[in-house]
């Protein structure tokens, strides 16, 4: 058999400078936050959001469930599976939507669309409850890492803050 030399390209969160939102890159509370030690987001995971996640509208939500997920210390497998569940399904759902903005995303209107099988009617109930599972458990732990932010009075992470607010009340 032979033996394939695949030579191992190393990538950390800082890859993704330019790619993402400055904001989320350096997210308070998360392995991207200057005067923090929290856990950093996996290498397979960068790499997963970099081959497939950068360029598409969703790209800062995706890497800052990531971020949070991380340093709120789930396991690579929790991490990885949901940033790709998730990909996987708004990669789906917005042209079946009609979408091309996440500012057009409305879950209180799309997620029971897709969750009753009227938008994209050949995904399996599993699909769906997968789809369902890890949105809203990533959301509320993107919402409880903000609100424990908010708490705090350095004015370092206002402009942070805002942008993370922003982005986690479209997830929502």
């Amino acid at each position: 058999m032979a033996q394939r030399n695949k030579e191992v390209q190393h990538v950390s969160w800082l890859d993704l400078e330019g790619k993402v939102a400055f904001e989320v890159l350096h997210a308070p509370k998360t392995g991207g936050d200057p005067h923090g030690a929290w856990a950093p987001v996996h290498e397979r995971v960068v790499q997963y959001l970099l081959r497939n996640v950068v360029g598409t509208p969703w790209i800062n939500h995706l890497a800052l469930i990531a971020a949070v997920l991380s340093a709120h210390n789930r396991d690579l497998q929790t991490v990885r599976m949901t940033v790709m569940v998730l990909h996987a399904r708004f990669s789906a759902l917005f042209p079946a939507l009609g979408l091309t903005r996440v500012d057009e995303w409305r879950n209180e209107i799309h997620l029971p669309l897709y969750l009753e099988a009227k938008v994209i009617a050949d995904d399996t109930r599993y699909m769906r409850h997968q789809f369902f599972r890890r949105y809203s458990s990533s959301t509320k732990h993107v919402q409880g890492g903000l609100m424990s932010c908010q708490t705090r009075k350095d004015s370092s992470i206002n402009a942070s803050r805002c942008l993370l607010f922003r982005l986690s009340s479209m997830m929502q």
